[in-house]
């Protein structure tokens, strides 16, 4: 029996569609062709796109020893980019008040997702516009290529091959998916703009996530690719400066393979649960995610936070994998989603999606990212059988590539100086549509689209939480916030998190429980987030988390005291009652010593006042009654003249009443 092979092909009108599929059982695809297929349309302007829609079935880590390398896996997501792209084109040639009586036309070229095949493809972008060949010259002001503007091409990785030959002729690229902070440098890359936010946006979302919910004990595992290896080296950059330890920190090689990528996993696992981390950040695609979550539920380990990167956190593959529920709380940061009206009737027709299904038994096709199968209630009655709704995780790009469109019309716009009826025709060189792209600033369904310096969006990254819904056994992807990245602020609303824990209470992940008011931290080992809590003594305050202070002079405090008090004067008030009975029995004693000293005094001469003392015991009366005077000068406040005289006083009639004591022992 005869061997059917799948081709891509046009049905004149830019639709792609694929040939029947009567006899799966004997489809097979290494002998693919297409793999620089094109789809092409005629305009005023050409616009070019560079689109994953094959990929080599050889491994990265065979590759470099591979003489051949065959484009024969299809990649359904770049099909959909690609329809994306058709779309906005036909939207913009159908307008009437964007680009009127201007036509855009398309060339789209495949990528396969390998840098030789998307150098060969950008090249053919720089032919000329009469059709002659790309020529080599010392001054390339006055030349027009065929393309004006190409989108793409989907990774960072060939983003950067393909930009450096872009840059060098001014050709803007505007990328719908490379988040790479590389392309940031304008002298390098001065034509490259993109419609998705960079690496170190999302990092820093995520950090404001851990941030958020005092977290500060958690682990990081990245691809050991480009993406993840950036990502990573943002995200530890900025928690270095937030006191956030990292305890367990892994690269996953994307050259392992079956039981070496196994056991490196079960490595990475075992590590995670030993540190008694509870939150782990993932920088990875969804293929890399799902193989480490496969081993956490091989070794039933739950109730854990996983903070997702946007290359899995709305992954139907990931989503999909039975009892995945049961791992713990999954959050994460997502592209944006935009809204396309009629989008998804317009592209689930056009791919023709209901013959997809039988290619996920085929070799071909058994690692690939599906589209979700299911009804799409809002279509018109259509040729195909069965119109489905596009994947969350495809449908944010999409919006990207469109937005990409809309981008380089909104320039050519301004630079042909159009009006509400006509433009004004002309030639059109690469580098005065580049200048028009940096100035754009448009709405476009209720998103503001425009650059900064840098090439980059204002726009931020959606939070995401995955929920599910009674016995559904695939989440939903709730959005609970967003991060915006011109304000570097996060919105979350954490009522809206389903923590899938008792009470829906937040996860802790700290290394040592918080110290309390009036304790310091002294640190154990290298890592600032273990320590223990030592009491501040009395008289000293916490200044910090790390050592406590002394009180100023007039200032004091108790044990385990986080700030010292003002001291506080008091002393002895005339309405008190001590001082009130004081002041009564010293009056009494007063009057009594007083009416002693005028009886001596009057009767001074006589036998009874001799025999008492005489002279001496009147002296002994009268410094009796100096230090009962004393007693006054005690109660009140106490000013200069009290403080001086209340002392001396009292020390006076003390000392002067015991020596006329003492003398009086003597003559006894």
């Amino acid at each position: 029996m005869g061997v059917k092979r799948a081709t891509v092909i046009s049905d004149g009108r830019g639709i792609v569609r694929l040939p029947d599929m009567s006899e799966p059982d004997h489809y097979v695809c290494e002998d693919l062709k297409g793999t620089l297929s094109q789809f092409q349309a005629d305009g005023d302007y050409i616009l070019g796109g560079l689109f994953p829609l094959y990929s080599s079935n050889t491994s990265r880590a065979n590759r470099a020893n591979s003489e051949s390398h065959k484009c024969e896996r299809i990649q359904l997501d770049g099909f959909l980019w690609v329809h994306a792209m058709k779309f906005a084109i036909e939207e913009i040639n159908n307008s009437s008040t964007l680009l009127p009586n201007v036509t855009l036309g398309y060339d789209i070229q495949d990528t396969c997702l390998m840098s030789s095949v998307a150098m060969r493809s950008a090249i053919s972008f720089l032919s000329m516009k009469d059709g002659a060949p790309f020529e080599v010259k010392c001054d390339y002001t006055n030349y027009s290529t065929r393309v004006l503007a190409i989108l793409g091409p989907s990774t960072s990785e060939l983003c950067r091959i393909t930009a450096r030959l872009f840059s060098f002729l001014l050709i803007p690229q505007i990328s719908y998916s490379a988040s790479s902070n590389l392309f940031n440098d304008r002298m390098n890359f001065p034509s490259f703009f993109r419609t998705i936010p960079t690496d170190e946006v999302q990092a820093a979302a995520m950090v404001l996530i851990v941030e958020t919910f005092h977290w500060n004990w958690i682990a990081v595992i990245g691809a050991d690719n480009s993406y993840g290896r950036r990502a990573m080296a943002h995200f530890t950059k900025l928690v270095s400066k937030t006191g956030i330890c990292i305890a367990v920190e892994e690269l996953i090689s994307v050259n392992l393979h079956g039981f070496k990528l196994q056991k490196k996993m079960e490595s990475v696992v075992s590590h995670i649960v030993h540190s008694q981390v509870n939150v782990t950040a993932v920088f990875a695609d969804d293929i890399y995610a799902k193989t480490l979550l496969t081993v956490v539920l091989e070794q039933n380990i739950t109730g854990k936070v996983w903070i997702a990167s946007e290359g899995w956190v709305t992954s139907e593959t990931v989503a999909s994998m039975p009892n995945i529920s049961s791992i713990g709380t999954i959050l994460g940061v997502s592209i944006k989603n935009g809204n396309i009206p009629g989008f998804e009737c317009y592209a689930s027709t056009a791919l023709v999606l209901n013959h997809m299904p039988r290619l996920k038994s085929q070799r071909c096709s058994s690692d690939e990212r599906y589209l979700e199968m299911r009804k799409c209630s809002n279509c018109p009655k259509l040729s195909v059988e069965a119109p489905v709704v596009i994947g969350e995780d495809l449908q944010r790009i999409s919006f990207n590539v469109y937005s990409a469109v809309y981008t380089a019309a909104y320039a050519l716009h301004s630079l042909l100086h159009c009006d509400l009826r006509s433009c004004n025709k002309g030639n059109i060189y690469p580098w005065q549509l580049l200048k028009a792209v940096k100035e754009v600033n448009f709405t476009l369904h209720n998103r503001a689209i425009f650059f900064d310096e840098e090439g980059n969006p204002p726009t931020g990254y959606d939070i995401i939480n995955w929920q599910w819904k009674g016995r559904n056994p695939i989440p939903e992807f709730r959005v609970i916030g967003e991060y915006r990245a011109q304000d570097k602020d996060l919105l979350i609303n954490a009522s809206l998190i389903d923590w899938k824990t008792p009470q829906n209470k937040i996860p802790d992940s700290n290394c040592s429980t918080s110290c309390g008011s009036g304790q310091v931290k002294i640190v154990k080992g290298h890592l600032s987030c273990c320590y223990e809590c030592a009491d501040c003594q009395a008289g000293t305050f916490q200044s910090d988390d790390k050592q406590c202070l002394p009180c100023q002079k007039n200032e004091w405090s108790p044990p385990r005291s986080a700030k010292c008090e003002k001291k506080v004067i008091e002393f002895f008030q005339w309405t008190d009652t001590l001082a009130i009975l004081l002041v009564t029995l010293t009056t009494v004693s007063l009057l009594i010593i007083m009416a002693v000293i005028a009886i001596f005094i009057l009767n001074l001469n006589s036998p009874m006042v001799r025999l008492a003392g005489g002279t001496i015991c009147l002296v002994m009366l009268i410094f009796m009654a100096t230090t009962c005077c004393s007693i006054y000068f005690f109660l009140g406040e106490p000013n200069w003249l009290l403080c001086r005289v209340r002392q001396p006083l009292f020390s006076i009639g003390f000392a002067g009443c015991l020596s006329a004591m003492l003398v009086k022992s003597f003559q006894i």
